[in-house]
Parts: structure tokens; C-alpha cells; sequence
């Protein structure tokens, strides 16, 4: 068994998972030791967030949106909690707990993760995300504004102040904005376009 140190930036990401359970793959948060994605189909939000971890570079660990929303109830920036997801040893996540303090500190709660459910396929996010070479600007393009105020609910439940700079790729490719946090991890939403 072994234990992965979770941000609680990456926990705050299933606010972007989908909600509907026939499709398993997109209620999860996708994490690997480089970069941790949620996606409910169509915004795609990503962390580039080196994790403490005992992960190889091409293993990945799957926590259900549901776990990581119980995980942040009583969360405050500020607040001296530390995640923590422990995997069996073929590396499924079993559970998620949350400490006071540091990783030895008193246990508040544990929340269960089937190994069982854990996802067998994610999209290839890496099709969707824009190579920066290929971005350039367009005329006009229709945004969900819905979608536009979780990105705002993200960045605020994290202590971020400032706008979103978005980039194009065409008319009918997707939308990206990223930035730096305040605790160095980069975050970037990916949005596509809808018909106004």
C-alpha cells in the first residue's frame, strides 16, 4: 500500500466532473504525477501540480467527484488540512483522508473509495487541449456563461482575485485560459464553443 499527497487545489477540480453516472470515466478527477484533469464532456479543466507520490510516470489514480466535495466540506483557506489518497498495491485508490496538520497529524475523516469502480479508460485529453502553436485569435465565439462562472467559483474558493485571459483556436476549437496560482500550481480550463 501507498500514499499519495493530494492538494486541495486537485480536490476543488470536481466541480468540473460530470454528475451523470452513465458516464463513469467523467465523474472521477484523472490524477498522475504530472498533471490531474476533470472534464464533464464539455469543459476540461487540468492541474500541473507535481504530487508527492509513489507513482510511476505513466500510473494514474481516479478519485470520484463525490469523495473529493465530502473531502473540502469545512475546508478554509487557510485551514491546516492535509489529503491524503492511500492505494492497494496494484495502485487503486481505497480511500481519501484528511488530516489536521501534516500527514501524521490526527485523522478528521476518511472517506472510501471503491477500488472496484475505479475507471479503466479517461478521454484523451490531450486531443482537446490546444497546442499553443496553434492558437490564434478569432472574431467572435459564444461561451457558456454557466460554465464561465464555475471557472470564477474555482478560482474564488482557492483565495485567486483577477480575470481569465481566454485563447482560440478557431471559430470552432476550443477555448483555453491558463494561469499560476498563488501556490505555484498551473491550472488551465479548456471550454468548447457553443452556438449563440
Amino acid at each position: 500500500m501507498f500514499s499519495i499527497e493530494i492538494p486541495h487545489t486537485v480536490l476543488e477540480l470536481h466541480r468540473f466532473c460530470s454528475t451523470d453516472e452513465s458516464r463513469e470515466s467523467l465523474t472521477r478527477i484523472y490524477v498522475s504525477p504530472t498533471i490531474q484533469v476533470a472534464t464533464d464532456g464539455h469543459v476540461l479543466a487540468t492541474c500541473k501540480s507535481e504530487l508527492n507520490a509513489s507513482l510511476g510516470a505513466k500510473d494514474v489514480v481516479y478519485i470520484p467527484a463525490k469523495v473529493a466535495k465530502a473531502a473540502l466540506v469545512g475546508f478554509k483557506r487557510g485551514s491546516p488540512y492535509f489529503y491524503q489518497v492511500r492505494c492497494d498495491h496494484a495502485g487503486k485508490a481505497i480511500d481519501l483522508v484528511v488530516h489536521a496538520g501534516v500527514m501524521d497529524g490526527p485523522v478528521i475523516a476518511t472517506h472510501a473509495i471503491d477500488p472496484d469502480t475505479q475507471v479503466s479508460a479517461y478521454p484523451d485529453f490531450d486531443l482537446v487541449i490546444p497546442k499553443e502553436d496553434k492558437i490564434s485569435p478569432v472574431k467572435e465565439i459564444g461561451l457558456d456563461l454557466k460554465l464561465l462562472g464555475v471557472f470564477h467559483a474555482f478560482l474564488k474558493r482557492l483565495g485567486e482575485t483577477g480575470g481569465c485571459l481566454f485563447r482560440f483556436t478557431d471559430s470552432l476549437g476550443p477555448a483555453i485560459s491558463s494561469r499560476t496560482l498563488s501556490d505555484g500550481t498551473e491550472v488551465s480550463f479548456i471550454i468548447m464553443p457553443m452556438n449563440i
